[in-house]
């Protein structure tokens, strides 16, 4: 299973209602694109970590683990930031300077903290939960059952994909340059033919169920709590109080 899929049906608010942990997060995910970067980045990018390690009980080392991937395209991409057009040493005429870093800053600590409120979801709120909050908003029953099956069959093909690169490393497949860039392509080939397969089986399944353009999954009625989803929300807007404060400040 994928760490976000293990933390979210293991974690300590796996039973509270959907609306609980999104509608928060999504708040604190508005304030980061509206608001400037400082102070309200930092704050949510706070925010956010107390929420999944002091309120959802996640080992702050997995909460990390889950942030790194994208931290890092993220971190990359700011690179093209900070370096401008300029009188730069070697071939290259390219330099770094004080602006530009300011401004790569600014966009690590925005994207850092946007990206810590999407997480915080996925780490939170268990995929099925979603697809029935999607439901009770009227999403088209299309979208849902399509991400339904995707979910299915994402954790298929991963299952493949280990199986065949065991089976790769098994028979030396992966031992040299040549031999290893051999066998991801013939990978990602058999991979791509089983999931081909595979979806047309499932189709096949569901139309020999009745498929009658709805999958309907079973899924626990959990009580809305409306004390515990207002403490989450005026934490978010305390947030956006101090960034409000601080830009006011700033201009006096």
């Amino acid at each position: 299973m994928l760490t976000l899929d293990v933390l979210a049906n293991t974690g300590r608010l796996r039973h509270r209602h959907a609306v609980e942990k999104v509608v928060p997060a999504l708040v604190l995910l508005i304030i980061t694109i509206a608001r400037p970067a400082i102070p309200a980045a930092p704050l949510v990018l706070a925010a956010t970590t107390f929420a999944a390690v002091a309120v959802g009980r996640i080992p702050l080392r997995r909460w990390l683990r889950a942030l790194a991937l994208p931290a890092g395209f993220i971190a990359s991409g700011t690179i093209g930031i900070m370096l401008v057009s300029g009188d730069g040493p070697g071939p290259i005429p390219l330099t770094i300077t004080e602006a530009s870093a300011i401004e790569a800053g600014r966009v690590l600590l925005r994207s850092l903290a946007g990206t810590s409120a999407v997480v915080l979801i996925g780490v939170t709120t268990p995929m099925v939960d979603i697809i029935v909050l999607l439901r009770s908003l009227r999403v088209p029953a299309a979208v849902t059952d399509l991400m339904t099956s995707m979910y299915r069959l994402m954790f298929d093909l991963i299952a493949t994909g280990r199986q065949l690169r065991t089976s790769q490393t098994a028979r030396l497949g992966h031992v040299g340059l040549r031999r290893s860039v051999r066998s991801a392509g013939l990978g990602t080939t058999a991979v791509f033919i089983r999931s081909m397969h595979r979806a047309k089986r499932l189709q096949i399944g569901l139309d020999a169920r009745g498929y009658d353009g709805e999958l309907r999954v079973l899924s626990n009625e959990r009580p809305l709590g409306m004390a515990r989803l207002a403490i989450a929300v005026t934490v978010a807007i305390a947030i956006l109080a101090v960034s409000l404060i601080w830009a006011r400040s700033s201009v006096g």
